[in-house]
């Protein structure tokens, strides 16, 4: 997927967490990221990407106190890789994105809590929430939609993928929220 995009493909710049796992795909995004941009660049929560006039990317996670810093590399005390995700929200206009990675529910809820202190979701509101980790069951936090309120949530899951995805919990905490939903199987 992404290795091979990143491979056949040139880049201005690629952002990525600092998370160090030393997995052969790790390795490999890492060389092939450095092959194919002029920038690679590590962001953090309250960091913002501005793309065009009105487009604008605001990093709610990962959040640097997540992280503790021992010989030279980034270790996540975090139970979970997914939770190492960046969470993207995206505003174009008074309307915005909130690409949320494979973050898992706990870390939904601190993004919860992160947003209802701003003034981000004041200035535009939530139209799509791309429900992370294709809908699995620990997609979802409660105390996050009912903060954002989206028009819309959009499930990223492949036809009669192996995990069962996206997890009828999911699914019904959609339902019973009435947030609308869209499949891309």
């Amino acid at each position: 997927g992404f290795i091979d995009l990143l491979s056949s493909n040139k880049f201005s710049t690629i952002i990525k967490d600092e998370l160090n796992f030393l997995s052969p795909e790790k390795r490999e995004f890492e060389k092939e990221s450095l092959d194919n941009t002029k920038d690679l660049e590590e962001v953090w929560q309250g960091d913002h990407i501005e793309v065009e006039k009105d487009i604008t990317f605001e990093v709610l996670w990962p959040k640097k106190s997540t992280w503790n810093r021992q010989n030279g590399n980034w270790e996540a005390y975090l139970s979970d890789f997914n939770d190492s995700s960046i969470v993207l929200l995206m505003k174009y206009k008074n309307t915005a994105t909130l690409f949320s990675g494979d973050a898992g529910s706990e870390v939904l809820n601190d993004i919860a809590d992160t947003l209802a202190q701003s003034k981000a979701l004041k200035e535009s509101a939530i139209h799509l929430y791309k429900v992370p980790h294709h809908g699995s069951r620990d997609g979802i936090s409660d105390k996050l939609m009912r903060l954002l309120t989206p028009q819309v949530a959009l499930i990223s899951v492949g036809k009669n993928n192996s995990f069962g995805h996206p997890h009828k919990e999911t699914i019904n905490s959609l339902k019973r929220m009435h947030i609308p939903h869209s499949r891309t199987d």
